[in-house]
């Protein structure tokens, strides 16, 4: 089968969203995850990846999505990486205090 399987929306409602593009459902699966930690109350939004702080599965009704938990966040990142430059600011602080 060729074409789009899985459409994820990264931005939600955010700036630059391209949301009039889900709503035409290019995909046979669209999954909402990281742009809005809450629900799109889109009905052509099936998913929406998120955790059970997030989105306590006693709120479910309350998302026009259903809730794919992640296991301990939804939200994924290693900030060593995310921000090297905070890092390098922190080693250099602590030489400079070191001399």
């Amino acid at each position: 089968m060729d074409g789009i399987h899985i459409l994820v929306n990264m931005n939600g409602y955010t700036k630059g969203a391209r949301n009039e593009i889900f709503a035409l459902r290019p995909a046979p699966i669209q999954v909402m995850w990281l742009g809005y930690p809450g629900s799109s109350g889109a009905s052509y939004m099936d998913y929406i990846v998120t955790d059970k702080v997030t989105s306590p599965l006693e709120y479910s009704d309350h998302y026009s999505e259903k809730l794919a938990y992640m296991p301990h966040t939804y939200f994924i990142g290693d900030h060593r990486q995310m921000f090297p430059h905070l890092t390098e600011r922190v080693l250099l602080q602590d030489k400079v205090r070191i001399k």
